[in-house]
C-alpha cells in the first residue's frame, strides 16, 4: 500500500500536477487506514475543470463522481447526461458486465450462473472489474461510475484507491422502486433478473430489502467521509439533473 501523501506532495494526472495542502486530521478517523485518513484530509483541495467553458472555483482538477440510487431510480440516465454535458467518461459497471455476457468471456459464465438465481455479484468480481477499467485513464476531465460501490466493501475499496470527489444518491422510497422494476420488467428492458421480475414481484421486494441492507453501511462511510450528497429522485430527469448541477457546483459558461 502507497505511503499517506507528505504535507505538500504532488499529484499527477494526464494534464497537469496539483499541489494539495494536507491539514491535520484525527488518526483513527472511521477506523480508516492512513491512506484513507490521507484521502480526508486532501479535501479542502477540492478543485475543478478548467475547459468546455465550465469551471468550479480553484483552478484545474480532475472529476470524480459516483452516482448510486436504487434499480429504477435514473441514475444510470443521470450518469449519461453529466457525462454528456460536461465530457466526462461514463463508466457504467452494468454496461460492463453486459457486454462480458454478449462476448462470452470465461467471467461471462460464472456472472450469468450469479445473475440468474437473482443474486449479486460477489465483491472480488465487481472491484476486478472495476479495477481494470480505471486503470485506463481515458477521460480528460474526469468520470462518473455507474451502480458502483454497492457494498461497504466495494466503498472501502473505492476510496482507499480513488479519490472520489463526490457520492450523489439518488433517493427513491420502496414502493416507487418496486413499481418501476416491475414495470422495467414489463417492457422487456434489462437483462435477467430485470426481465423476469413482472412474473416474481416478491423477487423484487426481496431484492429492494437485500439493496438497503448493503447500501445502509455504505452511505454512513461515505457520509462520515463528507462526500455524501442525497438527492430526491421524485423529481423530473432535467429536475433531477438541475439538482445534482447545483449539489456538484457545475457552472456552465465562460471560464
Amino acid at each position: 500500500m502507497a505511503d499517506a501523501p507528505s504535507e505538500h506532495e504532488e499529484i499527477p494526472n494526464r494534464k497537469e500536477s496539483l499541489l494539495l495542502c494536507r491539514p491535520a486530521v484525527a488518526d483513527g478517523h472511521l477506523g480508516a487506514s492512513p491512506v484513507s485518513c490521507a484521502r480526508v484530509a486532501i479535501r479542502c483541495a477540492r478543485l475543478s475543470v478548467c475547459g468546455r467553458g465550465f469551471a468550479r472555483p480553484g483552478g484545474p482538477h480532475l472529476h470524480k463522481y459516483v452516482i448510486i440510487g436504487p434499480q429504477g431510480s435514473g441514475k444510470s440516465t443521470q450518469s449519461r447526461l453529466l457525462a454528456s454535458r460536461f465530457d466526462f467518461v461514463h463508466i457504467s459497471i452494468g454496461d460492463i458486465i453486459r457486454w462480458h455476457l454478449e462476448q462470452r468471456t470465461k467471467l461471462a459464465s460464472r456472472i450469468r450462473v450469479i445473475l440468474d438465481s437473482g443474486n449479486l455479484i460477489p465483491d472480488e468480481v465487481v472491484m476486478d472489474v472495476v479495477r481494470r477499467r480505471l486503470r485506463q485513464h481515458d477521460w480528460n476531465y474526469g468520470f462518473v461510475l455507474d451502480g458502483f460501490p454497492r457494498t461497504r466493501a466495494q466503498a472501502d475499496f473505492l476510496w482507499q484507491n480513488w479519490d472520489i470527489d463526490q457520492v450523489i444518491y439518488i433517493d427513491v422510497p420502496d414502493d416507487i422502486t418496486f413499481k418501476r422494476v416491475l414495470a422495467m420488467g414489463r417492457a422487456g428492458w434489462g437483462s435477467g433478473y430485470t426481465k423476469r421480475a413482472y412474473a416474481h414481484p416478491d423477487a423484487v421486494r426481496r431484492r429492494i430489502q437485500d439493496y438497503h441492507r448493503l447500501t445502509k453501511p455504505m452511505l454512513e462511510l461515505y457520509g462520515h467521509l463528507g462526500i455524501l450528497t442525497h438527492i430526491e429522485g421524485n423529481h423530473s430527469i432535467s429536475g433531477i439533473f438541475a439538482r445534482i448541477t447545483r449539489a456538484l457546483q457545475l457552472i456552465e459558461g465562460p471560464v
